[in-house]
């Protein structure tokens, strides 16, 4: 197992959101977009079990952002 592995990520913001919302473009150069806290801790996730288990043959998951809603008063 190494332990001093790295990863590059890129994180791409959405200007004039209400709510953290972005793009995360993998090593792979694969842009996964979220609208949320959770969902961007989900793909960082993802992303450190890929780097942690690079013999891995299958690739985890990768979230799909839960749609956005906007409460009504």
């Amino acid at each position: 197992m190494q332990t001093n592995s790295q990863l590059r990520l890129t994180l791409i913001p959405a200007p004039g959101q209400d709510q953290i919302a972005g793009v995360l473009v993998d090593e792979t150069g694969g842009g996964h977009p979220f609208s949320s806290w959770l969902t961007l801790l989900s793909l960082l996730e993802a992303a450190r079990s890929r780097t942690s288990n690079p013999d891995s043959t299958s690739r985890p998951a990768v979230p799909n952002p839960a749609p956005h809603h906007t409460a009504v008063a």
